[in-house]
């Protein structure tokens, strides 16, 4: 059976409508025009957004979105709780009923189970592509430097002894020789590929629920698309698969840090760096959408600046995987203490529609990232929870602190194109990226003299 949460309104002015969720969705109560269950305007106890339902079939969660008279859930005041089949939701005069179907109702569990097997019954086996594709002559360990065991071999046989007793090698065809990230997805190591002794950086992905083989296969091909993105300011992707109960994805390494450690490690950035950083994000933005890719978690800790020849090169990271993890029915819930991650970067389309998704909402995210770059601060103020967070977020009369009133030295030019990029609504913004960046060219270093980006393909 098709796993699916409904929600039926069992009393008030709208009672009997039933609501029936397969896939990913946000359901928004209120009464503004903008909610998908919009409460007339004769309900005075309802605010204009009141209380938002997420829901990855067949879990859903409630978040209340600073009411200013609560929401119940089985009578009681909530403001975040896991929905279980048969709970009640009351806003007002209205009360929603909640079932769960096609799986059983289970509370909050922490642990992840492990993916069933593909239909095929066949393991897959890494088959790197790309960069990673080509054997190198390797003349010293990868690791160490030191002289190599075994003429060919990347790392020498104390290097391989020792990266195997600290992190488990669960892998195959990669030696993971340590830790370099961790987030909502999953887990980055920096690995060495056996077949050629290229450095990738593996990330693992273990799903928060269990999938289907269907959904399985789904994630395994869509993620196989992101190998068209090839270009100097994208991740390049390598590899895929399945392994130990979890998905990897092998990609490009980039040595160096990512945005949001450097402005907490370093404070914010000169107006200049900090403009030349993100124009490098655009531009690998314009060439993604112009093969209609859209990011959808451009922040700063998916800004990877590369210390290489092209001192201070950004590569974006995790392009598309957030759509291709979400449509798949494989991710959880956004976690509740989560109000420093994507949500503080997304745009109001974004969290009223989370499945379709266009290129203006990139461009939302890449300036709420230059924004946190010059001041070391999200768009809004004195966030406490991401209950106000998504509340500040869909309210159309509350918009971001103007970037001058957080560092007085920006150029007002360079404030305005902000507040236009952070329109609420995306009519307003930049008609694309690529103007985006234009505008914010005067702003940026004199002799930054990188090309426009070519779209064509």
């Amino acid at each position: 059976m098709e796993m699916q949460v409904r929600l039926k309104v069992i009393d008030g002015a709208q009672r009997g409508r039933v609501f029936t969720f397969a896939e990913r969705a946000n359901f928004i109560v209120g009464r503004s025009t903008r909610a998908h269950f919009r409460v007339g305007q004769d309900d005075k106890f309802f605010s204009r957004f009141h209380f938002m339902v997420e829901v990855n079939p067949p879990q859903c969660q409630l978040l209340d979105l600073q009411s200013r008279n609560g929401t119940l859930v089985n009578g009681v005041r909530v403001q975040t709780v896991r929905l279980q089949d048969g709970d009640l939701i009351q806003a007002g005069q209205t009360i929603f009923q909640v079932n769960l179907h096609g799986a059983a109702a289970t509370d909050a569990s922490d642990e992840l189970p492990a993916l069933p097997p593909m239909e095929s019954g066949e393991p897959i086996t890494p088959q790197p592509r790309g960069g990673a594709s080509t054997p190198v002559d390797v003349k010293v360990c990868i690791y160490c430097g030191g002289p190599l065991s075994k003429p060919g071999k990347p790392l020498c046989n104390r290097c391989y002894d020792q990266t195997s007793h600290n992190v488990a090698q669960e892998i195959p065809g990669y030696q993971l020789l340590e830790e370099i990230g961790r987030g909502n997805m999953g887990v980055v190591f920096r690995a060495i590929c056996d077949n050629t002794g290229t450095h990738v950086a593996l990330k693992t992905i273990m799903p928060a629920v269990a999938g289907s083989p269907k959904q399985v296969k789904m994630f395994l091909r869509e993620a196989e698309v992101l190998k068209q993105l090839d270009h100097p300011h994208i991740v390049g992707f390598h590899d895929l698969g399945q392994a130990s109960g979890r998905f990897f994805l092998a990609m490009e390494y980039v040595p160096g840090i990512d945005a949001h450690k450097l402005v907490k490690k370093s404070g914010t950035l000169p107006i200049a760096q900090a403009v030349d950083l993100i124009r490098q994000a655009l531009n690998g933005l314009a060439f993604a959408h112009a093969k209609r890719f859209v990011h959808r978690d451009i922040k700063p800790a998916n800004l990877l600046i590369a210390q290489t020849a092209l001192a201070g090169q950004v590569k974006l990271a995790d392009f598309g995987l957030a759509r291709i993890y979400h449509d798949a029915q494989l991710s959880g819930l956004t976690k509740m203490d989560d109000k420093v991650g994507t949500p503080a970067f997304m745009a109001p389309e974004q969290v009223i529609d989370p499945r379709n998704v266009d290129p203006a909402a990139d461009q939302y995210s890449a300036a709420a990232t230059l924004y946190f770059l010059l001041t070391g601060e999200m768009i809004f103020e004195n966030i406490k929870n991401i209950n106000q967070l998504f509340s500040c977020i869909l309210d159309e009369k509350l918009l971001p602190v103007p970037l001058h009133v957080r560092r007085r030295d920006v150029p007002a030019g360079l404030s305005a194109a902000l507040d236009r990029a952070l329109a609420k609504d995306p009519a307003r913004r930049f008609p694309s990226v690529a103007d985006l960046r234009d505008a914010l060219a005067p702003y940026g270093n004199p002799d930054d003299t990188e090309s426009d980006p070519s779209v064509e393909v």
